[in-house]
């Protein structure tokens, strides 16, 4: 579970902690977000660990933050934090980690597992098996979805990673494609169909 760091567009890169949790049996990463002001955060099953650092030391805010394991971490521009888990439940803490409320009970109503889960300002995005984009501007109590099957694939998502930009762009990886949306998830645009011949 070490942790690496680049300042070079990720040409090299160094490491700055050989073993962020201190755990040789629970080792591992499933996300890792960053805030305005620069606190990292790590999601690793059910336990949340912050960096204020740039990721040298790390804190365990909670080992269980109440949901099933989680699949994917999220964090809002009033750094809010967010994790969807395994039954595509939402999760949300206003104190940096330590405690959690759910806000929706599996949000897009089993039609598909959620492969990809991102925020702008205070917006969450996500995209579930089956090709949806969903939106949710209430602390992801509510949800809607603004397209039905983005990549034109009829239905069939294959969907590795979702992020946004500083201007609100998304970003989707399936599998060495990436897509992009310049209007909130509604329209997307294939960027490249090859981005390096690996798949993410």
């Amino acid at each position: 579970a070490g942790i690496f760091k680049s300042v070079n567009g990720a040409s090299t890169f160094s490491s700055i902690n050989s073993d962020y949790n201190g755990a040789t049996a629970n080792t591992g990463v499933d996300d890792l977000v960053v805030s305005s002001t620069k606190t990292l955060y790590i999601l690793h099953n059910t336990s949340v660990s912050r960096s204020t650092d740039y990721g040298v030391t790390w804190t365990e805010r909670t080992s269980a933050y109440g949901g099933a394991t989680g699949l994917f971490m999220a964090i809002e521009s009033d750094g809010d934090l967010y994790v969807v888990d395994g039954g595509e439940d939402i999760w949300r803490s206003s104190d940096g980690g330590a405690n959690w409320t759910q806000t929706a009970d599996n949000f897009n109503g089993a039609t598909g597992n959620v492969l990809g889960f991102t925020a702008y300002e205070t917006t969450l995005y996500a995209v579930d098996a089956g090709a949806d984009v969903w939106t949710s501007t209430n602390n992801g109590a509510t949800w809607t979805v603004v397209n039905t099957d983005y990549n034109s694939t009829t239905g069939d998502a294959g969907t590795d990673y979702m992020t946004a930009n500083a201007s609100g762009h998304l970003f989707i990886a399936r599998d060495a494609g990436v897509w992009r949306s310049t209007d909130s998830g509604v329209n997307w645009t294939q960027m490249t169909a090859n981005y390096g011949d690996v798949d993410i």
